[in-house]
């Protein structure tokens, strides 16, 4: 009787996962003893895992867990025999729909000793295995191409073909066998896997990891593309057969992460209040003793906001891109929140090149060049058609109502801020214009381009978009941002 509700809890299962992906729908289903299976719409290949009861290697399970498709199949015989039959059913179906079918398993390779000379001298080694009877040709040759891309430190990659009778770890029988693979038309291949690049403990460096789940997962997509154009009646467009939905987990730190960095204003906390008294006090003196600035008071404690930003969970995000691109804001929110605590201090400069970079050689010649050619205006063409604070101000909200228009929710609003001597800055959804600025009349048109057209604009696109890094910018946008604002003053003149 047990058997009997076993098989049709399996088949009730089957049913369920292919009515889902018939629909297009992700399936992330727990199965028995700790199987896990990872659909994110209807596709013509999946990744398999099995454990292996106390040898399982968690680093090599989670190579698999950024993959669109993927089976991993608990160590217990039975609940396994139940997970592979599961699979069975979908790559029937799966191969049906799409004409073929692509099965890759993935497994680790026994190491040697961890700081051996051989093991030191082989770093990173796949080995793509082929069964004798059936073989996708240009699916492995991309496959192979990719893989030998991925660079890890400190050691380098070789990628081998080889073939077998089954494409499966030695000792074990093959996911699909070949009558099956004739029957449902599918391929099968093999990757074993041997890092020798490891800490004492045997361990895989955490950095390695990273750049290894990355590139396996670059190289994964590009066969898999070459097999679905070659093979199947799916034409995808482009090599990225990346994941369409966003689990609960991606949102949560996107989220977390956004609420740190609209926390603090770094470009107005590192503004100084005097400026307008400092300049006056550096002339009086000649120019020859450093001005006096002073800053706004910080309204948060750094620390408690370093604690926040490290207890947000980026490790629980799967997809190796978004955790790169999580991680990346993760340090660069670090790196601002070091900074903010150290406005006026020698610190600051350092810290700062460490965000934003310093200035080429290149660059600082080109700055040159630039002033050396641009004629010097007059004291009497600078002073002539200018707009004080107030009336660009004016203007400023002539182009904010003109977005209004089109965008009823458009929040944005300008502010003359006497705290700032002069000029011009976007925080959050404010422009900021200091009580003394004045702007030339022919600059007008672009500044209101740059500020409002670009960077206000900007902020308001993100917020439409599911993720709110695309409201707060993700990190290192800071150049492509001021590049667009310039090229919008090009664009108007």
């Amino acid at each position: 009787m047990r058997k009997l509700s076993s098989k049709k809890q399996g088949l009730a299962l089957a049913s369920a996962v292919l009515a889902k992906l018939a629909e297009d729908e992700p399936v992330r289903q727990e199965l028995p003893g700790g199987g896990r299976l990872r659909f994110d719409r209807r596709l013509p290949f999946v990744c398999v895992y099995r454990r292996r009861g106390k040898e399982s290697d968690i680093e090599t399970e989670q190579l698999l867990t950024a993959e669109t498709a993927c089976l991993i199949v608990p160590a217990e015989a039975r609940t396994a025999r139940e997970c592979l039959s599961l699979l069975h059913t979908l790559i029937e179906s799966l191969s049906n729909h799409f004409g073929s079918f692509l099965v890759v398993e993935i497994w680790e390779e026994p190491r040697a000793r961890p700081g051996s000379e051989n093991g030191a001298a082989e770093g990173l080694k796949f080995e793509i295995v082929v069964a004798e009877h059936r073989a996708a040709r240009a699916t492995i040759e991309s496959l192979s191409k990719w893989l030998g891309a991925i660079r890890i430190l400190h050691g380098r990659t070789q990628v081998s073909i080889s073939r077998r009778d089954a494409p499966c770890p030695p000792g074990a029988k093959p996911v699909v066998t070949r009558a099956e693979s004739r029957q449902w038309d599918t391929m099968s291949l093999g990757l074993a896997i041997r890092s020798t690049n490891r800490g004492k403990d045997g361990r895989a460096k955490l950095r390695n990891l990273r750049t290894i789940r990355r590139g396996l997962n670059v190289a994964l997509r590009h066969a898999f593309f070459t097999f679905a154009h070659q093979r199947t009646n799916a034409q995808p467009t482009h090599y990225v057969l990346g994941r369409q939905s966003i689990v609960k987990a991606v949102l949560e730190v996107d989220h977390q992460l956004a609420a740190i960095g609209r926390s603090f204003d770094l470009l107005l906390q590192a503004t100084p209040v005097n400026a307008e008294s400092a300049w006056r006090d550096f002339r009086r003196e000649r120019f020859e003793k450093p001005p006096i600035f002073y800053y706004r008071p910080l309204a948060l404690d750094p620390l408690l906001l370093k604690r926040q930003l490290y207890a947000i969970p980026v490790e629980r995000v799967e997809d190796p891109t978004l955790s790169y691109l999580f991680r990346q804001k993760q340090d660069e929110l670090d790196r601002q929140i070091t900074l903010l605590s150290d406005v006026d201090t020698p610190r600051f400069l350092h810290e700062s090149m460490q965000i934003y970079g310093g200035v080429s050689d290149l660059l600082l010649s080109q700055a040159k060049e630039l002033l050396h050619r641009v004629p010097t205006r007059s004291g009497e063409e600078v002073v002539r058609g200018q707009l004080s604070a107030v009336e660009f101000a004016r203007r400023a909200e002539r182009e904010l109502a003109y977005y209004r228009k089109q965008c009823r929710n458009f929040a944005a609003t300008v502010s003359v801020r006497e705290d700032m001597y002069s000029g011009m800055m976007v925080s959050a959804d404010q422009l900021l214009i200091g009580g003394r600025t004045r702007i030339p009349e022919r600059r007008a048109e672009a500044l209101l381009q740059h500020e409002v057209g670009t960077h206000l604009v900007t902020r308001y696109n993100g917020r439409q978009q599911p993720f709110q890094q695309l409201e707060v910018g993700l990190a290192g946008y800071d150049g492509l941002q001021e590049g667009l604002a310039v090229l919008a003053e090009f664009l108007v003149g």
